[in-house]
C-alpha cells in the first residue's frame, strides 16, 4: 500500500469511536498506529469474525468470497476494488444497498470517514443487509423431488415473488433482450461493405476492360 494511502487510512481510523481490526502483512507494524486500532498479521476466518455481534462492517477489496460472507452475515461493507471482477461485485454490492463502493485513486480522509460514518450511522446498509442474509440463509437440503418442489413454491410465497431470482432479462424490452438493435447495426455495417466491395469491383472491371478495348483499337489502326 502506498504511503500516503496508508495515512488516508489512519487518519480517519484515528476519528472513529470504535476500535478497528486491520490485518497487515508487515511485522514490524505501524510506529503511528492510534490507539483504536489493532495491527496483526494474523486474524480468525472472516466468517467468525463477521459473526461477532460488534461487527459494524467489513472493508475489503471486494472478491467473491468476502461478499459472500458479508451477505450471509449480514454485515454491510466498504469496498475498494482493484481488478477483474472485484469491480462488478461492488458495484452489484452497493446497487443493492448494503455497501459503498470507494476508488483508490480520489481517496482522501474525509471520502473515507463519511462513507464509514454513513454505513454505521445510517440503519438502510444493515437492514439490506440483514434481508439478503436471510434470503440466502433461507435453504434447506431436500432430497426428493417432491420435496424440493414444495420448498420452492413455499420460497416463493414467503419472499412474494422472490423478484431476487428472476433474470435480468425480464426487465429488458425485446429490442435489448435480443440485442436487435446491436444485430441491425452490424447487418447494416455488412451490407454496405459488400456493396461498397461490388461497386469497386464493378468499377475496376470497366475501367480495365475499357483500357483493354482502347488497346485493340490503337494495334487495328
Amino acid at each position: 500500500m502506498p504511503e500516503a494511502t496508508r495515512k488516508i487510512f489512519l487518519a480517519a481510523f484515528s476519528r472513529l469511536p470504535f476500535r478497528v481490526l486491520w490485518k497487515w502483512e508487515d511485522e514490524l507494524g505501524m510506529k503511528d498506529l492510534p490507539a483504536n486500532v489493532k495491527l496483526s498479521t494474523w486474524l480468525p476466518p472472516l466468517q467468525d469474525l463477521l459473526a461477532h455481534p460488534k461487527m459494524r462492517l467489513l472493508m475489503t477489496h471486494g472478491g467473491l468470497y468476502s461478499n459472500q460472507e458479508t451477505v450471509w452475515s449480514g454485515v454491510p461493507l466498504i469496498g475498494f476494488p482493484v481488478f477483474g471482477d472485484q469491480v462488478n461485485y461492488v458495484v452489484k454490492a452497493e446497487r443493492d444497498g448494503y455497501a459503498i463502493c470507494l476508488d483508490w485513486k480520489t481517496l482522501t480522509e474525509d471520502i473515507l470517514y463519511n462513507a464509514i460514518q454513513e454505513i454505521v450511522t445510517n440503519p438502510k446498509y444493515k437492514q439490506n443487509a440483514m434481508k439478503l442474509s436471510y434470503l440466502m440463509r433461507d435453504q434447506i437440503e431436500l432430497g426428493r423431488p417432491l420435496e424440493r418442489a414444495v420448498h420452492a413454491i413455499e420460497y416463493v410465497i414467503r419472499h412474494r415473488g422472490a423478484a431476487h431470482l428472476r433474470p435480468a432479462a425480464c426487465r429488458l424490452s425485446p429490442i435489448q433482450r435480443e440485442s436487435m438493435d446491436v444485430t441491425f447495426i452490424y447487418t447494416a455495417f455488412f451490407v454496405a461493405l459488400i456493396y461498397l466491395i461490388i461497386c469497386l469491383s464493378r468499377f475496376t472491371f470497366r475501367k480495365f476492360t475499357s483500357v483493354v478495348k482502347v488497346d485493340r483499337l490503337k494495334k487495328r489502326q
